[in-house]
């Protein structure tokens, strides 16, 4: 992670944003009031990822706000969990041009109130 940032800031020098690293178990992360969008990578199994989704969902009960989840490469897995249990809707899928695997899109996923 940390050569990969280090490559990232040699390729875009003109972005001057903060990145940090936390280091920690997924299901055991802090979800703040203020976060709104997640996106994930097929990060880890689908186990972890459906606690995760639940802690998500716990921080909206608490601090109820429009929320994305963004899945690139989805796991079929992973879209179930989102599908059954959770009150995420599937709101876009973005194809990547000039790529002829099937699996490689983006899968926007969104919970607002007055799509609920």
């Amino acid at each position: 992670a940390i050569i990969n940032k280090a490559s990232y800031r040699q390729k875009v020098k003109q972005i001057k944003a903060p990145l940090r690293f936390k280091y920690g178990l997924a299901e055991h992360y802090s979800i703040k009031p203020i976060y709104n969008t997640f996106y994930f990578f097929n990060p880890f199994s689908a186990h972890i990822f459906n606690q995760v989704v639940k802690n998500i969902v716990v921080s909206l009960e608490a601090k109820e706000r429009p929320m994305d989840i963004i899945l690139y490469y989805p796991m079929p897995k992973y879209k179930k969990i989102l599908k059954a249990s959770s009150p995420f809707k599937l709101i876009n899928k973005v194809k990547i041009p000039k790529v002829h695997n099937p699996k490689e899109k983006f899968l926007v996923y969104r919970y607002s109130k007055n799509e609920s």
